[in-house]
């Protein structure tokens, strides 16, 4: 019987099992796509002010960047049901960087579509490059993956 058990839940971890056949790995290089596509729309990108973009599908995008102090910009952006093709996705990003883009990066995000999961990142950024941190996914049935911020490189 515990042979059983501890088979029974091999089989539904998230490396060998998951519900759509996407690798966790494979999710979190689809929503990074589905953001990085989605900023790239933005006109004022990299500006001070605010902007309002829609999903291919349905949903927006909401962009807001201002000054909280000397040297220092807050940006959040955030995705109410902002639907592609695929996913379809609610949830925040956070920056706190200086003028040169050196700072953190936040988000925690809901996607559906193909497979209802929970993406969470943390990021340090330099020059507006991520030089550490981690990507959390949860998904239904598994135990939270943790990956390094470069994962999506080394793919």
């Amino acid at each position: 019987m515990k042979r059983m058990i501890i088979l029974l839940l091999f089989f539904t971890s998230s490396t060998v099992f998951s519900l759509s056949g996407y690798s966790d790995i494979e999710l979190i290089k689809m929503v990074d796509v589905l953001v990085s596509e989605s900023l790239e729309r933005l006109e004022k990108m990299g500006n001070l002010g605010e902007e309002k973009i829609e999903g291919a599908l349905a949903g927006e995008m909401n962009y807001s960047t201002k000054l909280t102090g000397f040297n220092k910009v807050l940006s959040i952006i955030e995705f109410n049901d902002f639907q592609d093709f695929q996913l379809n996705i609610t949830g925040t990003i956070i920056n706190e960087v200086n003028w040169i883009g050196s700072g953190i990066s936040q988000s925690e995000f809901h996607i559906s579509g193909i497979e209802d999961f929970y993406l969470k990142m943390e990021m340090k950024l330099e020059n507006k490059v991520p030089v550490e941190g981690h990507y959390y996914i949860t998904r239904k049935g598994s135990i939270q993956g943790m990956y390094p911020f470069d994962v999506l490189s080394s793919e």
